[in-house]
């Protein structure tokens, strides 16, 4: 399992603010800001120099490493409005020719695991397509939402209303993160069908506004209610399995029915339960947003209540340094759809999490000796966070993130 995400300041702005912001809670001290926007400036600095000559970076059969560094770029506090330099547009011209004939974007691999990843690729490069503004695209990302839309498990039992991997594989599977990966995706490109809604980053305020009735390759949103419900440690009426024990994996996500990352035990009839972990229940937290559901609703105050006793910087919760940065990504995007700034935690403290977040991840940003920019890596490589491009991406749009509402 890879965990990409479609990610970007762009996608994260469309979504409500939530009831209790504080405007002046959003703001970085100046002098934090200023080692932001230069941790930021190094990172874009040395991909540019990581690019390969036909516009992809990093492994050529995931377009969606370029996809995520292209989107990097593209919410480069820097860049000028509607700006596209050299390098981007190639990368661009590169995801482009990805497409294919049924609509997905994505290199064919039928002898890896997981295929050519369909979805997690399809989902992340038709968000960087949209996400240039260049209307050309339109086309491509239209077809990718209806390839998408055929990626939604429809069968009935625990995956229903999910995502996985490939729909292809003759399996019914789903999981969290790849839900998450469509439901972006979903959300970011609805523009490009539905005449009613502006692009993302032509109005930042709220969500795009509602049609009389979803566009035609919108998934099956209550279905994915369903599948969510299968991933979530909260005694639902809809779910069919048990949940942890535990209180403290009360309101938290797991990966998927039958697969805890964190692990799990057997219950007192024999069935396997799974532990709540970081990435999932913040992924999952913003897949109930995406969804509309109220912010009262107990899903979503159950898993606000998980974050609340579970908030942290220093390890990714329930899985130590693995996946660290995808977390720290989930996270920042979770917390700022969520919109409570500063976060109150369940101790009755309140941490400031976007300036704790952007502290940690300059310091942890390292020096290339020759050119002196700067990336980021994990020594912990599990999901391939020992590749420095994916986790640069990571780090780079983490951080565009928490200084995207930084002006007075």
């Amino acid at each position: 399992m890879i965990p990409l995400t479609v990610t970007s300041l762009l996608l994260t702005s469309a979504l409500v603010a939530g009831p209790n912001r504080d405007p002046m809670g959003t703001r970085l001290h100046p002098d934090l800001e200023r080692e932001t926007l230069r941790a930021i400036g190094l990172g874009l600095r040395w991909l540019e120099q990581q690019q390969h000559e036909d516009g992809h970076w990093s492994l050529d059969e995931y377009p969606a490493i370029t996809a995520l560094v292209a989107q990097a770029f593209l919410n480069d506090p820097a860049r000028r409005p509607m700006e596209m330099r050299p390098h981007v547009r190639k990368a661009l011209v590169y995801i482009a020719s990805c497409a294919r004939e049924d609509g997905g974007i994505y290199r064919d691999l039928p002898d890896r695991r997981g295929g050519g990843l369909r979805n997690y690729n399809t989902a992340i490069c038709m968000t960087a397509l949209a996400a240039s503004g260049d209307p050309a695209y339109d086309p491509l990302v239209r077809r990718a939402r209806a390839f998408l839309k055929r990626l939604q498990q429809t069968a009935a039992g625990v995956y229903r209303g999910g995502f996985g991997y490939d729909a292809e594989l003759d399996r019914p599977y789903a999981d969290i993160t790849n839900t998450l990966s469509a439901l972006e995706a979903f959300r970011f490109t609805r523009f490009v069908e539905d005449a009613s809604c502006s692009p993302p980053w032509k109005s930042i305020e709220g969500r795009p506004p509602p049609s009389d009735a979803a566009p035609p390759n919108d998934p099956d949103w209550t279905a994915a209610l369903e599948f969510l419900a299968q991933c979530q440690n909260h005694r639902s009426p809809t779910a069919s399995r048990p949940v942890s024990p535990r209180p403290e994996d009360e309101g938290g996500f797991f990966y998927e029915p039958s697969r805890g990352m964190a692990g799990g035990e057997t219950d007192a009839e024999g069935r396997p339960v799974w532990y709540s972990y970081g990435t999932a229940t913040y992924g999952g937290l913003m897949c109930l947003l995406y969804a509309d559901l109220p912010r009262d609703d107990p899903r979503i105050v159950e898993a606000a209540g998980w974050i609340r006793r579970h908030w942290t910087v220093s390890e990714h919760p329930g899985l130590g340094q693995q996946g660290l940065y995808f977390y720290y990504l989930t996270m920042a995007k979770a917390l700022r759809a969520y919109g409570e700034e500063p976060l109150r935690l369940a101790n009755g403290d309140v941490v400031e999490w976007r300036s704790q977040l952007a502290e940690r991840l300059v310091g942890l940003q390292r020096k290339e000796p020759r050119t002196g920019l700067g990336y980021w890596v994990n020594d912990e490589g599990r999901w391939m966070e020992n590749d420095p491009v994916l986790v640069t991406a990571y780090a780079v749009l983490t951080l565009e993130m928490l200084v995207a509402d930084t002006a007075p």
